[in-house]
Formats: C-alpha cells, structure tokens, sequence
C-alpha cells in the first residue's frame, strides 16, 4: 500500500481499464523537473484521469497533497483556506487564510503538489496561483498564455490507444473484439465516449452490436464558450442508450431523474445526502408513481457508475457523486423544457440540506459550489427571485470571510432577478440590499450607505415602511451611517426601527433583538455606558429565552456586556465575565473562532486596567 501524504481533497478514482497515455510520461517528467503544468485540452479527453493517475504514482513520495475542484475562483479561496486552517488551526476569514496559505507555501521545505482540477477561467486564478509545483486541468483555450507554466495539449486516444482500451475492456476474445475498430472510429476516439460504449458493451453487447445500437442516436451540443471543440458529438452518440438502459435496471425508473437533477450540479463533487434527503426522494417518488427510499437511490447511483455516467467512491467518508461536464450538458440539452422544473427541485433540496447553524466545514463549501453550478442554469426562471437558497449561499460565502466575493455573486444576483422578474421584485431588492451591505463589510463604507439609502427609499415604495425586508435595510442603514462617522444620527435611526420592529415582528423576533443589541452597543459608543450595561442585560434575558444560552448571538451579548460594565467603572465585573465568556465560546465555537481572539484581547485590557496598568 503507498503511504499517503498529508492529504486535502478527494482524487478521483481510476477508470475502469484506464490506460496510459505518452502524456502521462511527460508530465511526471516536467514535475519531476520543478515545472508547473497545465493539462489543456476538450472535454472528454481525460485530463483529470490523467491528473489522477500521476498522484497515485508519486502520492508515496509526497509530504502534502491538495486537490481542488477549481471551477470557480471563490472555490478555490474556500479550498486553500480550509487547508491552511487543517494545517495552522488558523480561524480567520477564507481571504486572508489563502493568502496565507499561499506565503505558507511559498516558505515551506516539505515535498508537495497542489492540483487545480477543472479550471473554468484562468483569470479567476489571478493572485491565487500557488508557489510550484502546481498541476491544472483545463478546456480554456487560452492555456498557452500562461507564460513559464508547461501547457500539455491532451486530446483522443491513439490508434493503438482506443485499441488497448476497448481489448482491456472487452477482453482478449476475438469474438467479442469484432466491430470494436470501427466503433472506436465512429466515436472519435474519445476517451468518455468510449468508456461509455464500452459500458454499454458488457452489459448488453460488444463490438459490432454496441456499434449498431448506439447508432441513430447522435446529439451534438456545441461546446461552450472559450472551450476547446470537445467530444459533445460522441458523447451524444451513447449517453441515451446508456441512461435508457440505466433506467431498465433495479431499481426501475430512477436512473434517468437522478442523472437530470445532477446535471444542473457540481460536476466534481454532489453531497450524497442531497439526493437521499426528503426533497429529492419526494420528487422521484412523483415521477415514478412509487415510494422511494435513500437505499433505492443508492442502488440507481451504483447502476449509472456500473455505466460510466457517474462516479462515486463508496470508500470516501464523504461519498460525493461525480459526473462529467460533457455529460452533463448533453443531458441539460435534452431536459429542454423540464430544465425549470428539475432545477426548482435542485434548489428546494440544496436548501433543505444547508444546517441552520452553519460553520465553514465541507458540506457547506459543496453546499455553495453546488448551488454556483446550479445557479448558470437559471436565466429565465421566474421563481429564482425569491427562492430563499440563492440568499444563503451568498451570504454564506461573505460570512466565511470572502467579503469581495460575496459583492460580485449579490450583483450577479441582482442582474439575474431583474432578468428574470424585474427591477421593483422584492426579490431584486433584496438582492440590491445584500450587495451593499457586503460591499460595507468589504470596507467600501461609504459604497454601502449610498446604495442602501436607494434601496430604502425603493423598498418603502413598493413593500412599504414597516415590512420586514424595509425594517433590515433601516437597520442596516444606520449600521453603516454609524460606521462612516454619523454617529449623531445612529441612535435615534436605530431607535425608530426599534419601535416599528416592536410593532411588526414582537421583542423576541430575531431581527428584533439584532437591532436591540446594536442600539445598546451604540449607546455606549456615544458615551452613555449605563444605559447600554441596562439594556444589554434585558436582551439577554431575551436571547437566552429564544436563542438558547449558547447561541453565538447570546454569546456576543454576553462579551459586549462585560465591556459596558467595565466601561461604566466595574472592571472586576468585566473581568470576571469576560473570562466566563472566553470558556464558553472556546468551548462552543472551537479555540479559533475570530470571536474569541476579541474576546482574548478585551479580558487582557480589563485585567491591565484592574491592575492599573492601563486605562478604560
């Protein structure tokens, strides 16, 4: 067994009979030199089988292994900064965290590759190309701009190749190696295509027969823009016999939805408990007339990897499903219509998975490369403006430290539901709202106060004054008026949300106690501590009734409270608390939370001040 490095990211496993390529020879040969390379090629030709097999063949010989599923820049931030966290421990944003990971990189003596599998755009790896050696795979055109990187050129099999392949596949019998040339020839050679007649071979016929039946069913999307022609046509060729005969195996009916609903996914990495979840297993209990159960979705999953549509490996802990991206658009295309309707389902389920209380853990970062994926299919769909998944994810993303990140997904967003329903959507409006308060917590303060101030004035025309989403703007308005400066305004703006949020939504509403817990902070930020220490300890009471005593929410009262305290003159006071807090939060929310390095540096200033060796 090789000794497996230290190792981040799931490789994918070994096709079934896969075959060396010369490729293979030169890229182990430039990485062994130093070099970075760049797998270049359509889609189809087998890159990251290529890419998978050669750190099977070093992994002994490594100290540190990182895969990533590089299909968008925020992923690959989310990717470094999870490993520089399992590496360091470090807690703070996804941002700095990569940028650290990658002078980490650069400074470290130890044996490594980083692997950037399935690169979309090349500028989205701008500032974020880690120090050599490096391994990418993508279908970008522009690969042979990368200056000193090595760009490999992968294509279709060889002659002799496709040869190989189909004997390995179909076994040495000359009987059923008959026709196997021609196939090879009709499907151009390509390795997906191949695999996926091969697969159709063994389970119903080989050769000349598997050339027969999966002629007449030739579909050919076009490759996508700034890809390399790719083998769209092949694949169209096999795939509907293929998921036709899916269809036809135990248990019946579930292969062709399941394989619909991934194609709108995450292509190198679908959660299993997406599609074995009460959404997903409600919709197929629909389309096929019948109960489903998790089992029988595992059992349709096992038949479509049986024939090369997907993949999943049942040892990883994770069990992520992977299907191809060449499969996926041909399936897309035949949805036609149905496309709408499956991806409304793809979203109920993503949503239905994502936790309530969410830290920045795996799941989650599929959660959002899923939702990503799903999300370049929705152009048109009236229902996306106010499908509450499309909300979570982005302020997923900033909340995991991507501030930046999470401006560019709110005005795609925003452009995306003023397409699909208009400018004066609810829906839009709140997508024009959480663009601004990111782009605050971007540090573009001032950015965020003019553009809330329009959402404001919007939303209290269509929605009026005292709805909700109105009474969020207000409140973050004056959140960040507070922060550019206009602190004369921010009590009594704060104050007058307070009232209507009384009013609307009850003094235990969520919302409610957000904006009582702000309006005490600022109290005591203009000088009037008492009143903040008083109107801390009755929101509190509250929070521990509604949120629990471990909320984080509850938790951030209590550390704000022991400060007011010891700024109304009881530093003994604060101290005490502030060190019942730091257990509490270490405790709940793991020794690196951003939260507790505060509250560390809050109870060293108390204790200095109780010792007289610094001032409140």
């Amino acid at each position: 067994m090789p000794r497996w490095p230290k190792r981040y990211g799931d490789v994918p496993l070994p096709a079934d009979c896969f075959q060396p390529r010369v490729e293979g020879s030169r890229l182990a040969e430039l990485l062994a030199d130093g070099h970075s390379v760049v797998l270049a090629g359509p889609g189809g030709a087998g890159k990251t089988q290529l890419a998978a097999d050669h750190v099977r063949r070093v992994s002994g010989d490594l100290d540190l292994l990182v895969w990533v599923s590089a299909t968008s820049r925020e992923a690959v931030v989310a990717a470094f900064a999870a490993v520089y966290a399992g590496l360091t421990g470090f807690g703070g944003g996804a941002d700095v965290a990569a940028q650290r990971f990658l002078s980490w990189l650069a400074n470290a003596p130890q044996r490594r590759l980083v692997i950037l599998d399935d690169v979309r755009s090349l500028a989205d790896l701008a500032g974020l190309w880690p120090p050599g050696p490096v391994l990418a795979t993508t279908r970008e055109r522009d690969a042979a701009a990368l200056g000193e990187r090595r760009v490999l050129e992968v294509g279709r099999f060889g002659v002799e190749e496709a040869g190989a392949y189909l004997a390995a596949r179909f076994g040495a019998d000359p009987c059923l190696l008959t026709g196997t040339a021609g196939l090879a020839e009709d499907l151009g050679r390509w390795p997906l295509a191949l695999a996926l007649a091969g697969a159709i071979g063994l389970e119903r016929e080989p050769g000349r027969a598997a050339r027969e039946l999966i002629r007449g069913r030739h579909r050919e999307p076009s490759p996508e823009r700034g890809e390399l022609p790719d083998a769209s046509a092949a694949v169209g060729m096999t795939w509907a016999f293929s998921v036709e005969w899916a269809d036809r195996l135990e248990p019946l009916g579930l292969a062709r939805p399941l394989l619909a609903l991934v194609s709108l996914l995450e292509p190198n990495g679908v959660p299993e408990q997406l599609i074995t979840g009460p959404v997903v297993l409600g919709w197929l209990g629909a389309v096929t007339g019948q109960a489903v159960d998790a089992d029988q979705v595992r059992a349709a999953v096992r038949g479509l990897h049986r024939l090369s549509l997907l993949a999943q490996d049942p040892g990883s802990p994770d069990r992520v499903i992977r299907v191809s991206g060449l499969v996926q658009r041909v399936v897309r295309e035949d949805l036609g219509e149905r496309l709408g309707a499956v991806a409304k389902v793809a979203a109920d389920a993503l949503y239905d998975l994502w936790p309530a209380a969410e830290q920045d853990g795996p799941l989650v970062r599929a959660l959002r490369a899923n939702t990503a994926a799903l999300r370049r299919h929705l152009d048109g769909q009236g229902w996306v403006a106010g499908h509450p998944l499309l909300f979570r994810a982005g302020n997923s993303l900033g909340e995991s430290g991507q501030a930046a990140a999470a401006v560019r997904y709110f005005a795609d967003l925003c452009a995306l539901t003023e397409r699909s329903v208009g400018a004066r959507n609810p829906g839009t409006l709140t997508a024009r709202h959480d663009r601004a308060y990111w782009c605050g917590e971007a540090g573009e303060v001032a950015t965020a106060v003019r553009e809330l101030e329009r959402v404001c004035a919007d939303q209290t025309g269509v929605l009026g004054p005292r709805h909700p989403h109105t009474l969020t703007t207000r409140h973050n308005l004056a959140r960040w008026r507070g922060q550019a400066g206009r602190h004369a305004r921010i009590v009594a703006e704060l104050a007058a949300v307070l009232d209507d949020q009384l009013a609307v939504l009850g003094p235990r509403h969520p919302h409610t106690l957000t904006t009582r817990h702000d309006l005490a902070r600022w109290r005591g930020a203009t000088g009037d501590a008492a009143t903040a220490v008083t109107e801390l300890e009755q929101l509190l009471r509250d929070q521990i009734f509604a949120l629990g005593p471990w909320h984080p929410n509850t938790l951030t009262t209590r550390h704000n409270l022991a400060r007011w305290r010891g700024h109304a003159g009881d530093a003994e006071a604060a101290v005490t608390e502030l060190a019942r807090v730091l257990d509490d939060q270490v405790r709940e929310l793991g020794p690196w939370h951003p939260n507790i390095l505060i509250t560390c540096h809050n109870l060293v200033h108390w204790r200095m001040v109780l010792d007289g060796a610094a001032t409140p």
